[in-house]
């Protein structure tokens, strides 16, 4: 079929108006994503920066336990993150901060609650042994590794005793090793069956004395049970040969035994 001269400008026309049509759709549309990009940007700007909802406004204290107070937490805290921006803290300073200065905390978690409140949980030590110490009226609870939490008091149950002779200060460490190998000391002893009257413990060995027996000395370094395993074996021999023993010292490589 043959067009018309005129039919085929007008069509030629109208294809024109449409790809330039098109075109400019094209330009229009993508100025408008533009727009709406930088309308986005600014408006999370303002939000973030030009209002106070992200500023953190509340520090809460969750679980603190019986040797941590939460106010005293809740200050630090509030001195490092109050006024700040929620998504700029330094979580990692912010939780060294309060495990230097609460070392009874054993763990501590910061946690975010948007927009403008801060979470802080703390575990607290436990107390495994009571530290008995001759240079004090008072007797401390002390944790596995030798934390002294505080003087006891009625609520807390019973531990096992221990006697140390070095200085005792609250919220220091005793040396680390002294209540590992105290409790140590305490499970050979009942595996052995032996009768003892009373232990000490020092930062270089440990002085056990048996009931109706002799004094006996074991380094620290020495495996305790190995150790109470020849205790036992050398009472029964003397006992046998009629003698009484005063003192059997295992703190170095021979073993020493004194009579009486």
């Amino acid at each position: 079929m043959k067009l018309y001269p005129v039919l085929r400008k007008r069509n030629n026309k109208k294809k024109r108006l449409k790809a330039f049509a098109r075109k400019h759709n094209l330009k229009i549309g993508n100025i408008l994503k533009y727009l709406l990009l930088v309308a986005a940007i600014l408006g999370i700007t303002i939000c973030f920066f030009g209002t106070d909802w992200f500023l953190v406004s509340s520090v809460e204290v969750v679980k603190p336990g019986n040797f941590i107070q939460s106010k005293d937490v809740e200050v630090l805290v509030d001195s490092n993150v109050v006024g700040k921006h929620i998504f700029f803290l330094d979580k990692e300073e912010i939780v060294q901060k309060i495990k230097n200065n609460f070392l009874a905390a054993k763990t501590v978690s910061l946690v975010r609650k948007y927009p403008s409140k801060i979470e802080i949980y703390l575990e607290e030590r436990v107390p495994v042994a009571i530290l008995e110490n001759s240079y004090s009226e008072a007797d401390y609870l002390v944790d596995s590794e030798g934390f002294i939490l505080g003087p006891v008091r009625e609520n807390f149950g019973e531990y096992p005793s221990v006697i140390y002779e070095g200085e005792v200060i609250v919220g220091q460490f005793v040396d680390k090793k002294i209540v590992p190998v105290y409790l140590d000391l305490i499970e050979s002893v009942n595996s052995k069956e032996m009768q003892v009257s009373s232990m000490s413990i020092n930062q270089r060995y440990s002085h056990i004395f048996l009931k109706g027996s002799a004094e006996v000395l074991i380094g620290n370094d020495k495996n305790l049970s190995d150790s109470l395993e020849i205790v036992k074996s050398i009472l029964q021999k003397l006992t046998l040969e009629g003698k009484k023993t005063k003192e059997i010292d295992l703190r170095y490589e021979k073993v020493i035994v004194s009579y009486e």
